[in-house]
């Protein structure tokens, strides 16, 4: 019974850590689109309202950004069908707006069944992502 109960108590305690923290969006967001944030990285926000989609912002640190934008593939000019980063708007302020100028690196890409947008703001580290699910009928999305 004792054993029962802390069983249970460690599935109450470690649960909603592990669905709701933000280890399984970044390693999510990595494993698609097959790179690695800095182990520096900070501020992970998400949103996850969606069952087509989920959007995060991390910040990297600025020693870190053109490294990682090196590794990440990204550019200075937007990729072909690159659409702004979904559900900005739906993360907490201040990482809901993305600034309308500013030092930008793009990336898109697909990977399987999923795709990706990112944006990063080489001068601040500001990193803005998208992964996009397969849709509900099983297609891949596009």
């Amino acid at each position: 019974m004792l054993a029962g109960a802390i069983v249970l108590l460690m599935l109450f305690t470690l649960l909603p850590a592990g669905c709701s923290g933000g280890d399984y969006y970044r390693n999510y967001l990595e494993e698609q689109a097959g790179f690695t944030l800095p182990g520096n990285t900070s501020s992970e926000k998400h949103f996850t309202g969606s069952d087509l989609a989920f959007t995060s912002h991390y910040t990297i640190p600025p020693e870190s950004v053109y490294a990682f934008a090196g590794e990440a593939g990204l550019t200075v000019v937007q990729p072909d069908g690159w659409d702004p980063i979904q559900f900005v708007e739906e993360l907490p302020s201040p990482w809901n707006l993305i600034p309308e100028q500013g030092s930008f690196l793009y990336g898109a890409g697909s990977s399987g069944w999923n795709s990706w947008d990112i944006i990063l703001n080489a001068k601040t580290g500001d990193l803005w992502s998208t992964v996009y699910y397969t849709d509900a009928s099983g297609d891949p999305a596009e």
